[in-house]
């Protein structure tokens, strides 16, 4: 019976050295498991954070890009210098396979404080009406930059008509 109460007493024992174990060794991880949730939910918080600020960065460079492009395009609508040869070849680009025959065409340098820097173009056409509006819809739609300030139409006896127009055509 001896044996029966010392295996009954380091029953006891062990089960008291487990539960005491327990207690000091699960009680601090209680606490270590406490701190590491803190930690992965401020952590999820940043990384939500971080997602945002990368939408917003890959918004900001779509913009970017698109105003480059932008930038890039007027660069080309307002090209560097005046040069009249090349302008004059755009105007009898612009002319092409319309059949409007190109009576006079002036140039003149002016600066303007709103617009900048332009050539000041006087031409006069002969052709049909709809030889008219398909040239001012090709002046309108050129690659270059230029506003039409005056227009003249002038009826002849045939079906043909004379016109006169001004244009600005800027430059840098």
């Amino acid at each position: 019976m001896k044996n029966n109460q010392i295996s009954q007493l380091v029953s006891i024992l062990l089960l008291l050295f487990m539960i005491l174990g327990g207690v000091f060794f699960v009680v601090p991880m209680k606490d270590n498991v406490s701190s590491l949730v803190l930690q992965r939910d401020a952590a999820s918080v940043d990384l939500q954070g971080l997602q945002s600020q990368y939408e917003e960065l890959a918004a900001l460079a779509s913009k970017v890009s698109e105003s480059e492009a932008a930038k890039a395009k007027l660069l080309s609508a307002v090209p560097v210098g005046n040069s009249q040869d090349k302008l004059l070849d755009e105007l009898t680009e612009i002319n092409a396979g319309l059949e409007i025959d190109m009576n006079s065409i002036s140039f003149g340098k002016s600066t303007d404080k709103d617009f900048g820097n332009y050539l000041s173009v006087s031409a006069s056409f002969k052709g049909s009406y709809d030889q008219l509006i398909s040239f001012l819809q090709k002046i309108e739609n050129a690659e270059r930059l230029m506003r039409i300030t005056t227009l003249s139409v002038q009826l002849t006896s045939t079906t043909d008509a004379v016109f006169t127009l001004t244009l600005e055509a800027y430059y840098q």
